[in-house]
């Protein structure tokens, strides 16, 4: 399957079929983030990005009292200007109108 076709045969049908906003005949890995909770109803403490997540990390484990000894490796880390390259050649291969359906469905992910 190429992209376009993953986006338009799976993630698009099967966000049509849903009949409200929690997305529930979407498989979980690409239901839109608000569907999955309730950010407003949760007290988090710490917010993190991929991007910057082994200076996040550190931070975190500090605050739990965590060993340096005890922190793992990350192993097969990608991420980056290699992920963003291969995002943006996806994204070449689509359609207008096919990434303003994919914006409307994930709005609240791009606003954030």
């Amino acid at each position: 399957k190429s992209f376009e076709e993953f986006v338009t045969k799976t993630v698009l049908i099967e966000a049509k079929k849903c009949e409200d906003m929690k997305f529930s005949k979407m498989n979980v890995h690409w239901r839109p983030y608000n569907a999955l909770c309730n950010f407003c109803n949760v007290p988090f403490r710490v917010i993190s990005k991929t991007e910057s997540f082994d200076e996040d990390r550190s931070k975190i484990m500090e605050m739990l009292g965590v060993d340096e000894e005890k922190r793992s490796k990350r192993l097969h880390v990608h991420g980056g200007k290699q992920i963003q390259d291969k995002t943006k050649k996806f994204f070449n291969n689509i359609t207008q109108e096919i990434k303003e359906e994919l914006l409307e469905l994930y709005n609240y992910e791009f606003a954030m």
